[in-house]
């Protein structure tokens, strides 16, 4: 009997459909074949409900419910949860022989790229690291998917310099899997003749071991030959990191597409400071003297840190000082200037020199967030400031209800004070600084507060630890942590933040934070479900939820109605931007049904209100919150 549902199974079905009516009884087909799956594991009945509610609606709508998995690709999934098994059920052979019978518009063509992604991604965090030996249906679903960012096909073994690049390539980027043995513009199965399979594997070992820097080490640590329609391949995994960044030849190499090229600059500096190998917080702070740095603050540090309170009150003294706190360096011309930690624990003004340190403190009285804000504050200063002034920002607004229990009233906070506060102290000590422009965002909505922190979590830390309150001790900013450590009621031990939240949110009965990582790291707080008021109505006055709230006035109702639509549409993308961290202008034009135009002109209001903000250009511009 299955009670455990920690772990989740992917159910995978891929298929290409094309007339309605045939449609209609494939699908029928894959709902009875899940139904006899979910009897024999007994999957929780709530599960179950789920999933019948998908199957339901047409293959059309229910591709649209799940637009993350690449509906336009064929794909068409379910996360079916259950204890600690991974099955990956491809029908691909099966959609095929019934396909013959019915009608040959229904042949398995091609599998979805996010599928061949998701098997080796699961598999490989299932399995602690290390790939399981892939069946020869899972073999034969990545070659008839053809090359994606994840597989690359190859005949025959390229020189090793060559093959070094594309390794290294996938290394910096998702991994992947490399396949001989295979034509890669027909995807033929070819193999690889006995005589050459210790060769080839000489020139995979030899470019992933001796051309490649640092040395890329495989898993399983050699290729594996495999049978597939009677020919022998050779297969070699690549595990996705996040650790070193891999070079060949002196380039680093990235994966984009089917295609391997050059990182840029800009690119192999975010991705170092993204992997914690470079210390952002030790680099002078731009453009900055020791004038900038306030004595008064360092005076006062110094005198708090030493049991016996005897500094010299020299200028030059204090400079060693800061120097051997890591707060100020000497450069190549002598003179001594701040660090960038210095700059934002002891600066006059830090954000003259790091702009991007700044908090922003939004309110809005709607829980999407699409209307004009109703309070909105730019927090700036030292590190220490910040940290209080976002703070006195949200004791502002935190409600406290309360029951009666006999004779005693008993307080439910909103939310823990604590909590909120300790979460802010963690995006801006933990954050990614390196990322100019982007700044550490709190947004306070009717039924959770979010704190968003720009950066992704360090190599081997995972949301699903911090879920559990199993994070290890690793500090990206580990200067600003010790110093922040020193002073009372901010960082009284280090690495018991995340755990602190969780048991404090249990023991006031709130709902545990939820963590997640799109492109940036958010922490979600859900209000006490006791004070959970009625959502008003928005009430659309004006043009725009946008403009200042003025009467409308009768003649100008179609208008109204008309900016009232918007309003919605703009809901419904910020909606699905907070669910699946982004928005092109396809998919806005799948989920409101509007002109390409006008998806353009809908997503850019969104960026002038500052929502969201766009990376790219028009044809391949993505939208992400601002």
């Amino acid at each position: 009997m299955v009670t455990d549902t920690s772990s989740f199974v992917l159910v995978a079905l891929t298929f290409s459909v094309h007339r309605p009516l045939l449609s209609t009884i494939f699908h029928g087909f894959l709902s009875a074949l899940l139904h006899l799956l979910l009897q024999y594991i007994n999957v929780l009945s709530a599960t179950s409900a789920l999933l019948w509610e998908i199957l339901s609606l047409p293959i059309r709508h229910s591709l649209r419910e799940i637009p993350h998995l690449c509906h336009e690709s064929g794909l068409f999934a379910i996360a079916v949860h259950y204890d600690q098994l991974a099955i990956f059920l491809t029908l691909s052979d099966i959609a095929s022989d019934i396909s013959s019978d019915i009608s040959s518009d229904i042949l398995y063509e091609k599998s979805a790229p996010c599928a061949k992604i998701g098997l080796l991604e699961t598999m490989i965090e299932w399995t602690g690291g290390m790939m399981t030996k892939l069946s020869e249906t899972e073999l034969k679903m990545l070659v008839k998917g053809g090359e994606t960012n994840t597989v690359e096909l190859k005949l025959a073994a390229p020189r090793a310099v060559d093959l070094a690049e594309r390794l290294c390539g996938m290394a910096n980027a998702r991994g992947g899997i490399l396949i001989i043995g295979v034509e890669d513009s027909t995807r033929k199965v070819v193999g690889v003749p006995d005589e050459r399979i210790g060769e080839t594997m000489d020139v995979i070992l030899r470019a992933a071991r001796q051309i490649i820097r640092p040395e890329l080490v495989l898993n399983p640590p050699e290729p594996e030959v495999y049978m597939l329609s009677g020919k022998k391949l050779l297969v070699a995994t690549i595990l996705p990191t996040d650790g070193p960044v891999y070079q060949a030849g002196g380039i680093f190499w990235i994966r984009q597409g089917t295609q391997t090229r050059a990182l840029t600059m800009a690119e192999l500096s975010e991705m170092i400071y993204d992997r914690g190998l470079r210390d952002w917080e030790l680099e002078a702070a731009y453009n900055a003297t020791m004038e900038d740095i306030d004595l008064e603050k360092v005076q006062s540090f110094i005198a708090q840190r030493s049991s016996s309170g005897r500094q010299s009150g020299r200028f030059k003294d204090r400079e060693r000082v800061l120097i051997g706190m890591r707060c100020a360096l000497e450069v190549s011309s002598g003179t001594i200037v701040p660090t960038n930690a210095g700059m934002l624990f002891f600066g006059h003004s830090p954000q003259d020199h790091i702009p991007q340190s700044e908090v922003v403190c939004v309110l809005f009285r709607e829980s999407v967030g699409a209307s004009r804000y109703a309070d909105r504050k730019i927090v700036t200063g030292t590190l220490q400031d910040v940290i209080d002034n976002t703070e006195a920002f949200l004791n502002r607004y935190i409600a406290v209800g309360a029951r009666i229990e006999g004779w005693k009233r008993i307080d439910i906070p909103e939310y823990s004070i604590e909590v909120l506060r300790e979460a802010v102290i963690n995006a801006v000590v933990h954050r990614d600084y390196s990322k100019r422009g982007e700044r550490v965002r709190v947004f306070y909505y009717p039924d959770r507060v979010e704190v968003h922190s720009p950066g992704l979590l360090l190599p081997g830390i995972t949301v699903e630890q911090m879920e559990r309150g199993e994070v290890q001790s690793k500090l990206r900013n580990p200067v600003l942590g010790g110093l922040l450590s020193s002073i009372p009621g901010y960082m009284e031990q280090i690495g018991s933040g995340v755990r602190f939240m969780l048991d404090e949110t249990k023991r006031m009965g709130l709902p545990a934070p939820q963590f997640r990582q799109m492109g940036e790291f958010i922490v979600t707080f859900y209000s006490a479900p006791a004070l959970h008021a009625p959502q008003p109505q928005l009430q659309y006055k004006g043009e725009t939820l946008w403009e200042e709230n003025e009467d409308s006035l009768p003649e100008i109702v179609v208008q109204n109605r008309h900016a009232e639509q918007i309003e919605k549409r703009l809901i419904k993308a910020l909606n699905y931007v907070q669910e699946h961290g982004f928005i092109t202008n396809g998919i806005y034009r799948q989920l409101t049904g509007v002109t390409d135009r006008t998806a353009h002109r809908d997503l850019e209001k969104l960026v002038e209100r500052g929502r969201l903000k766009g990376t790219g250009q028009r044809a391949a511009r993505r939208y992400v919150l601002a």
